[in-house]
């Protein structure tokens, strides 16, 4: 039965007047008492509308005070606390969320993951235990906090499995602390001990970092979404280009490519703004980017690809003099960007030497094409209006203080986070249909440091790559992975040995 509220005269020394009381109450019970200091003559006391009647001198003011007082406990959503062992903990952790949400002092992040414990809690002791109210005596009984202690470690996710111990340890810390809320809050005589809440939980081993192998990052270059409908290609679709996007841009961070907008696409590279420092960086340009964002800007990627022909290179002499070898060379200048990479991938099955001596140097033209498209590309989005690169974040809500970052509501940091959280479980879905290990939306960090680190690159140049401000915070992305020189060697003679001989990629 949901508490309630009224207002009563209660009896002073003069009989023709009362004072002004609010109490609540719960069926039968009067759970408490407090005086609004405000005395009324009972002639002008109105008891159907529990209001004072507007000949009252003071009516205005008076009724102001009991709509306030209404307004308050209804705000609360009719709970009331007495400060005693009956109180139960579940509807004060649920009025605690819903008041800091109401008056929007807790961030939004943080509210949801209270919110998810809560739910968690109230699941587990109406299945396990078979209450749906918490008193606070029971959280004094340590043997019942132990026992709570076992229910909530068991995973409601995966099967019965224990947590983690570092969520096992940030549920029972939770608790903890609306324990602690409501010791302050409720002026109890005897808080209720919460010491024993996360006693004796260790920290978890920490598990390293994902990280891709050659063989596993050209798998994912080559994936061809997958779903059970059309629609659920594209989200992958979308995560695969991010990742992807991330690797070649140094490793950036999700959040900063989130928020990537086309300005940032200079003469000399893509500026990254890092969020977590608040610096920027330029980063050199790959045609891999190109590749990861040509499905959200299609007309001027194919703008790009027609306008130019051959003759518009600036070929080396010895490339000339070799194509100039080729039959038809004169039309050959004249091909457009398309027509040439149909000629190259014809040539390439040719089986006349001549030919096969001048395919270096038509792979030389075709690297200098994708240069020239690379440039194009990136001039044409930037004179685009501003805008995010990746469709996940909508530029309106950002638009106003998006060069202020350290200053983006709890709104915006949401989107972000939903954004990751979608991204992520994207992620999730390819590494199934590749059956690799499980990637993340910072696997293109630890990969690209791991690949670097295997082809020898100094610590601080790894360190420089993804701006880290310390070197002992990049040794800890390539630590571990490797046990010795011989075995750096190893890997990396194999992926030389594996990409010995390898033909360009073709794909534009």
């Amino acid at each position: 039965m949901a508490n309630n509220i009224t207002f009563i005269l209660m009896k002073t020394a003069d009989p023709n007047v009362g004072m002004l009381y609010e109490m609540i109450y719960n069926g039968g019970e009067v759970l408490s008492r407090k005086s609004l200091r405000k005395k009324v003559p009972y002639a002008k006391w109105n008891e159907d509308e529990k209001e004072v009647k507007s000949s009252h001198p003071e009516a205005s003011v008076i009724n102001k005070i009991i709509q306030e007082s209404k307004n308050k406990f209804n705000s609360s959503g009719g709970v009331n606390f007495k400060g005693v062992d009956e109180d139960c903990f579940l509807e004060f952790m649920e009025h605690k969320l819903k008041k800091d949400r109401d008056d929007q002092t807790m961030n939004t992040s943080t509210l949801k993951k209270y919110n998810t414990i809560y739910k968690n809690l109230k699941n587990v002791l109406k299945s396990e235990k078979g209450i749906e109210c918490l008193p606070f005596k029971m959280l004094r009984d340590r043997k019942f906090v132990e026992e709570l202690r076992g229910l909530i470690r068991i995973s409601q996710k995966r099967n019965s499995e224990f947590k983690s111990n570092s969520a096992w340890r940030e549920y029972m810390s939770v608790i903890s602390t609306f324990v602690e809320f409501w010791n302050q809050e409720s002026k109890t005589p005897t808080p209720v001990e919460t010491y024993y809440f996360t006693k004796r939980i260790g920290k978890s081993s920490k598990k390293k970092a994902a990280v891709l192998n050659y063989e596993e990052l050209d798998r994912l270059i080559q994936y061809e979404p997958k779903g059970k409908m059309k629609r659920d290609e594209f989200p992958q679709r979308h995560a695969k280009n991010v990742f992807l996007f991330q690797y070649f841009t140094g490793g950036i961070r999700i959040q900063d490519a989130l928020l990537l907008t086309n300005k940032q696409f200079l003469s000399n590279g893509v500026e990254i703004r890092i969020k977590k420092t608040g610096e920027a960086r330029v980063f050199e340009y790959y045609y891999e980017m190109v590749q990861s964002l040509k499905t959200y800007f299609p007309d001027p990627y194919k703008k790009s690809i027609e306008k130019f022909r051959v003759k518009d290179l600036l070929l080396n002499g010895n490339v000339m003099r070799d194509i100039c070898c080729i039959d038809d060379y004169e039309n050959i200048v004249e091909m457009s960007i398309s027509e040439f990479i149909e000629m190259v991938k014809t040539l390439e099955k040719s089986t006349d030497l001549n030919v096969k001596r001048v395919m270096d140097s038509l792979y030389q033209i075709l690297k200098q094409i994708k240069e020239v498209v690379m440039k194009d590309f990136f001039e044409s989005i930037r004179s685009f209006p501003i805008q995010f690169v990746f469709p996940y974040l909508n530029w309106e809500l950002f638009k106003d203080n998006y060069k202020t970052p350290d200053r983006f509501t709890d709104n915006q940091l949401y989107q972000i986070h939903l954004a990751t959280s979608r991204h992520n479980s994207n992620l999730k879905r390819i590494a199934k249909n590749l059956n690799i290990t499980k990637i993340t939306s910072h696997t293109p960090r630890h990969t690209l440091a791991n690949n670097m680190n295997l082809q020898g690159a100094p610590i601080t140049d790894i360190q420089n790559v993804l701006a880290h401000s310390s070197v002992l915070i990049t040794q800890k992305y390539v630590q571990d992975r490797l046990i010795n020189t011989q075995a750096t060697k190893a890997v990396r003679t194999s992926h030389e040995e594996l990409n010995k001989g390898k033909k360009p990629d073709l794909s534009l």
